[in-house]
């Protein structure tokens, strides 16, 4: 074995050890679903290190990975078993009173060609808003860091992903909404007024506040 494969195989099983220890993983109660449609119950593992990165935090638990893959546990079951994007179509669990979801997309990349991933919901209503944070590459060989991009899009009615991007640099952000979803256009212009696509996060739940409030009962 050459000294690179050697330290190849060191790094790969430490990573594997701090994964599966107690203090840099938790257990939370979570779900999957299968390509099947089958809703099966259980546990999440969540891990606090980045085997990428061979990075530990300390303060939170790191998400990334969850983009492509997700430990999962049925219940009962002792062992937990990764699952891509290909073999499930959601799955979700519970953190620190948190809810969190996940749902396998093939979205056509900025380079051309489609990949199946997970996409974290971040906005739920009118506007059904998912995000993808994905590593780039980065060009500065004298530096040794990771860079990475988070992407948006919309669930359309026809269950398609649409990217948040600004095509047209004349078109406001409220026009490309409404170009895809049945949105209230008097809702939607307050909710992003002097707002634009970088503000989407923003405009998606500022909507759906509006939308919740005016459905309440008045007193």
């Amino acid at each position: 074995m050459s000294k690179a494969m050697f330290y190849k195989v060191i790094t790969v099983s430490l990573a594997l050890t701090l994964f599966l220890s107690p203090s840099f993983s938790r257990k939370v109660d979570g779900y999957i679903i299968t390509n099947n449609n089958d809703t099966l119950y259980g546990e999440v593992r969540i891990s606090k290190f980045n085997i990428a990165q061979n990075t530990v935090s300390l303060s939170s638990y790191n998400l990334d990975e969850l983009y492509d893959h997700v430990y999962f546990k049925p219940s009962p079951g002792n062992i937990f078993k990764i699952y891509s994007p290909m073999e499930i179509v959601e799955y979700g669990f519970i953190l620190d009173n948190v809810p969190f979801r996940y749902i396998a997309k093939e979205v056509k990349t900025r380079m051309g060609y489609t990949k199946r991933k997970f996409y974290l919901q971040v906005a739920y209503g009118g506007i059904d808003l998912f995000e993808n944070t994905s590593p780039i590459d980065n060009q500065d060989k004298n530096h040794n860091t990771t860079m990475s991009v988070t992407e948006f899009f919309i669930l359309c009615p026809d269950n398609n992903f649409v990217r948040v991007s600004q095509d047209d640099k004349d078109e406001p952000v409220t026009d490309f909404l409404m170009r895809y979803l049945k949105l209230d256009k008097d809702i939607l212009d307050k909710a992003a007024r002097n707002k634009t696509f970088k503000d989407i996060q923003e405009i998606a739940r500022t909507y759906d506040m509006i939308t919740n409030n005016n459905m309440k009962p008045q007193q």
